[in-house]
């Protein structure tokens, strides 16, 4: 079933973070904060730990950091790992999340060790934008596709289950084709057939459901462009561009179209040694009044049109799984003049909790006074009120 949320189901509402405790995180030796439920502010100049904060917060509702891979860089120099517990507003919203140095993370909620990772997802619905948001619109596919992913992956199990078994598969008829050319592997035409059938289901639950969320997504997105901008940034619209033409096409359609086009690409999947077909390689369009704004939208267009969308997605999050929304807002207003940003923290403040880090002042919105953390030096934070 399209976003068939479930986070409700998990945590039982109510997805703020009351509590964090860190441990050996980046420049954190031991920290524990309260936080409200409603609006946080946590200013510093550069460099103090401020984005690290942020990342602690996102391990406990996304598995990891939102702007960074490298889990080893997480620990503190030194120490052998690093551990963030975080505590919401009932008993099963109590997650703790172990990084080894070799990578491996251990999750725990409510007492339970986790057997997999993306059971993690839901339990603190999360969406996040930083500096690197910018690249939404100007940067690689990769970037999109990771948000798309991010996404969906809290509100939606069939998409999680069906986008680990893709990317599983994937892996495989890529490492067959490289083996067939080579003649490593027997079986050409024949063997990457059989596969063809088990990974086209996976692929066209994975495509219509990312069709179905964009084209929300648009909708949502080009209302909240308009009123960060006040009209005057022009008419924001998405476009799910996808591999192969899956217009008004179900997930079954999908399927039996992308089998007919990986045969008839077969051979030269086969010289190139990889999948050219598929939603690894599909992206999304950002257009603006109908021109892509990635080749004519300013760098300040770009950004409003990146935070608008990923305010749109925390609108969709909120409204699928009936649970507050934790923001992660890291000095994101670099190209926003000062009108877009008050702007901007007003819409954002609408979805739930909201984690704010900024380098100056920033004023809370209207009746949210919240909490203000500052510091005293690197990885040194307090709470001021």
């Amino acid at each position: 079933m399209f976003l068939d949320s479930y986070a409700a189901e998990i945590t039982g509402g109510g997805g703020v973070i009351l509590w964090l405790h860190i441990l050996n995180f980046r420049a954190y030796s031991e920290i524990k904060l309260d936080f409200e439920p409603d609006f946080n502010r946590i200013i510093g100049p550069n460099g103090v730990g401020k984005t690290s904060l942020l990342e602690a917060v996102s391990h406990i509702g996304l598995g990891g950091s939102p702007w960074s891979e490298r889990n080893k860089d997480i620990i503190t120099e030194g120490e052998q790992y690093a551990f963030v517990h975080g505590k919401g507003v009932n008993r099963k919203q109590d997650v703790s999340v172990k990084i080894n140095r070799s990578g491996k993370k251990e999750v725990v909620i409510a007492e339970k060790r986790l057997p997999k990772l993306s059971r993690l997802l839901g339990v603190f619905p999360m969406t996040a934008v930083g500096p690197p948001e910018i690249d939404l619109i100007k940067g690689s596919p990769i970037v999109r596709r990771r948000m798309m992913d991010s996404i969906l992956c809290q509100m939606d199990r069939t998409y999680t289950e069906s986008l680990r078994r893709y990317k599983k598969l994937l892996a495989e008829r890529n490492a067959a084709l490289k083996g067939v050319r080579n003649g490593s592997i027997a079986g050409g035409h024949v063997l990457i057939e059989a596969m063809d059938e088990s990974i086209t289901p996976e692929a066209g639950t994975i495509m219509e459901i990312r069709n179905r969320f964009v084209n929300m997504l648009s909708e949502k997105s080009a209302g909240i462009y308009r009123e960060m901008t006040a009209g005057e940034g022009g008419e924001l619209s998405i476009i799910y561009k996808s591999t192969i033409d899956i217009e008004d096409m179900g997930a079954g359609e999908i399927s039996k179209a992308l089998l007919k086009r990986l045969a008839a690409r077969r051979k030269r999947d086969l010289d190139g040694g990889e999948t050219t077909l598929g939603p690894h390689r599909d992206d999304i369009d950002f257009k603006k009044n109908d021109e892509k704004m990635s080749r004519f939208g300013s760098w300040g267009q770009a950004r409003a049109a990146s935070i608008a969308t990923i305010l749109a997605a925390s609108d969709i999050l909120y409204c699928r799984t009936k649970t507050k929304i934790c923001l992660l807002l890291d000095d994101c207003f670099a190209e926003l003049d000062p009108d877009n940003t008050k702007r901007f923290i007003e819409i954002a403040s609408r979805f739930g909790q909201v984690f704010l880090a900024s380098p100056r002042p920033i004023e809370p919105p209207a009746g949210k006074k919240g909490a203000l953390f500052v510091f005293d030096g690197v990885g040194k934070i307090r709470r001021e009120s």
